[in-house]
């Protein structure tokens, strides 16, 4: 009699997990938080928003010339992953060219991908910050 209430309940549990998806699961939750950090050299930021979009950006700069790239798209965080879907990116530069004049650049792509970092998040739901794939961010409060 008990194997079949534990058998029971086990399929009840498979059935609303089936049913339901990774919300029985994984702990599934949102961030609603801008950060920062400088990464080799580079400024690099994530805004993530309560709706589950991001953007992330990056700026390079030297000699004159500024790269800035971008990405985004839609996330999830299960556990200690964050799943991010990517679903635009755009690169842009700005070089110095011959006889004084400015030499700019662009590119964009619109197609998909799914890639997967760790995070930690610092503090009650990252107020102190986030460390993503071993990458410490501080709380961001200007664009």
């Amino acid at each position: 009699m008990r194997a079949l209430k534990v058998l029971t309940i086990s399929l009840l549990a498979f059935l609303s997990y089936s049913t339901y998806g990774a919300s029985l699961r994984d702990t599934t939750f949102s961030v609603n938080r801008r950060y920062y950090a400088m990464v080799n050299g580079s400024l690099e930021k994530w805004d993530f928003n309560k709706d589950g979009s991001f953007l992330h950006q990056g700026v390079n700069g030297g000699s004159g010339t500024s790269v800035r790239g971008s990405e985004r798209g839609t996330y999830s965080i299960q556990g200690n992953i964050i799943v991010l879907h990517v679903t635009k990116k755009t690169t842009a530069f700005v070089t110095p060219g011959s006889r004084g004049t400015t030499q700019l650049g662009a590119a964009s792509n619109a197609g998909s991908q799914t890639r997967k970092m760790s995070i930690k998040l610092v503090g009650n739901d990252g107020e102190n910050g986030v460390v993503l794939n071993g990458k410490a961010f501080n709380v961001r409060h200007w664009q």
